[in-house]
């Protein structure tokens, strides 16, 4: 009874790899490859100031997340300096606003 499982696993195995290597034989499509030296230099330009523009959209966008964050917490540490002491109900009452970002905000650390 294995060797008719171990005979059924391998011809699995090797459809799998034949169907690897007739992918590897599937005409791909060709790039227009260019014919002279200044369309070359043009598409060169033209990639350059495609990944100059997806890297400054990225930078932005981090950007923009950081300030947002920043700002998120800043905003935090303010509440929570316009606290009464610690030691009092009302300091206690106003600290609250940290469970919401235990661990996420540097003035409210997790236990």
């Amino acid at each position: 009874m294995r060797t008719g499982a171990k005979d059924k696993e391998d011809d699995n195995r090797l459809g799998t790899l034949l169907g690897i290597i007739k992918e590897d034989e599937k005409p791909k499509p060709a790039t227009q490859q260019p014919r002279t030296m200044d369309d070359l230099i043009a598409k060169i330009e033209a990639n350059q100031q495609q990944r100059t523009q997806d890297e400054r959209t990225a930078f932005e966008q981090v950007a923009s997340k950081k300030s947002a964050s920043a700002s998120a917490e800043s905003s935090v540490q303010a509440q929570l300096h316009r606290c009464p002491g610690a030691n009092t109900l009302q300091g206690l009452e106003c600290r609250r606003i940290c469970a919401s970002v235990t661990g996420k905000d540097p003035a409210c650390p997790a236990m």
